[in-house]
C-alpha cells in the first residue's frame, strides 16, 4: 500500500512536469508559425 502511494506521488509529479513542457512545446510550435507566416516583421 505504501509502495503505491510513493509510485502515485512520482506519477503526479510527472506529471506535472510533462504538462509543462508539452505547453511550452505548443506555445514554441505556434511562435515558429507566426514567424513562417508573418517574417516581414522580424
Amino acid at each position: 500500500m505504501l509502495g503505491g502511494l510513493q509510485i502515485n506521488r512520482l506519477v503526479r509529479k510527472n506529471l506535472k512536469i510533462m504538462i509543462v513542457l508539452f505547453l511550452i512545446a505548443i506555445a514554441v510550435f505556434i511562435y515558429m508559425i507566426y514567424v513562417l507566416i508573418k517574417p516581414e516583421k522580424f
